[in-house]
């Protein structure tokens, strides 16, 4: 196989996060102290398996670091189970890129850890006239869906893989995981801003409060308080998978206030300064 490297090793810990509230949140459990090397690997003969394209060498070695990151594995271990079989594996020609990742189709994962694999792709000296297939997973309708048309992504050429899908390719290029386990790195918001926020925010002053209102779980359970405290001060509602371009409203945002989820993943369009109130639930 060969090791394109893209980025080098790195010191990577942000400051912690501040508490407020009676709940003690360990946020420091998962600030690793580095960042390791990110690159792509090109080897021959790989099998790619399942929704977060898993890849097993011809000798049947699973390569964790382009799998996922490898800070990860024994927390994933001890949630699956690798199955005892797998579905017989369909034969790709030619050359396959791999952007499939952690967590599949969930817009947060899917932005985070799949999309910003195309940059390593591009800086180890690839172009997608030199693929055959791209496997990924199926972005969902609206802002994911509208997010990838604007990355130009040859559609023709892309396989939708799912917990059922395995493939045996001929030579596979496959980016290291584009992060650290929870959590991004600097050039993973530098790339999507690039890619995205191609008209410079028309202003910088938005304060927006990401409402799960049709979610079961992860509501204030006492929303009316939190909507006049809102409204006092001049808060708008957001929903971003409801906005075609989400993107450009959060690099538009002074201010951000929400429950944990994949709404949050917004912020790598955040303008540094942006101040955020992330509403931890008691799980």
């Amino acid at each position: 196989a060969k090791w394109y490297s893209v980025y080098p090793r790195t010191p990577s810990k942000p400051s912690p996060a501040v508490n407020y509230g009676s709940i003690s949140v360990d946020h420091e459990k998962y600030m690793v102290s580095e960042s390791p090397e990110k690159g792509l690997l090109k080897l021959d003969n790989a099998l790619v398996y399942g929704s977060e394209g898993w890849v097993v060498t011809r000798e049947g070695y699973l390569l964790t670091d382009v799998s996922n990151d490898p800070a990860s594995f024994p927390n994933m271990y001890s949630q699956k189970v690798w199955p005892r079989y797998i579905p017989r594996p369909k034969p790709l020609e030619g050359v396959s890129l791999s952007i499939a990742g952690f967590g599949g189709s969930h817009y947060g994962h899917w932005l985070i850890e799949s999309i910003p694999k195309i940059d390593l792709f591009i800086k180890s000296g690839f172009n997608f006239s030199e693929i055959d297939y791209i496997l990924c997973s199926k972005p969902l309708p609206g802002t994911p869906l509208h997010l990838f048309k604007m990355l130009n992504i040859p559609i023709e050429k892309c396989i939708w893989v799912d917990v059922n899908t395995a493939f045996l390719v001929d030579t596979l290029l496959s980016p290291s995981f584009p992060g650290i386990f929870r959590r991004s790195i600097p050039w993973v918001p530098t790339f999507l801003q690039n890619k995205f926020l191609t008209v410079p925010p028309a202003r910088s002053n938005r304060r927006l409060y990401l409402s799960r209102q049709g979610y079961k779980s992860r509501n204030p359970v006492n929303i009316q308080n939190v909507n006049k405290i809102l409204a006092k001060y001049h808060f708008e509602c957001f929903n971003p998978e409801a906005h075609p371009a989400s993107h450009q409203v959060f690099a538009e945002a002074s201010v951000v206030v929400g429950p944990t989820g994949s709404a949050l993943t917004g912020l790598v369009f955040c303008q540094p300064g942006t101040k955020v109130l992330e509403l931890v639930s008691s799980d």
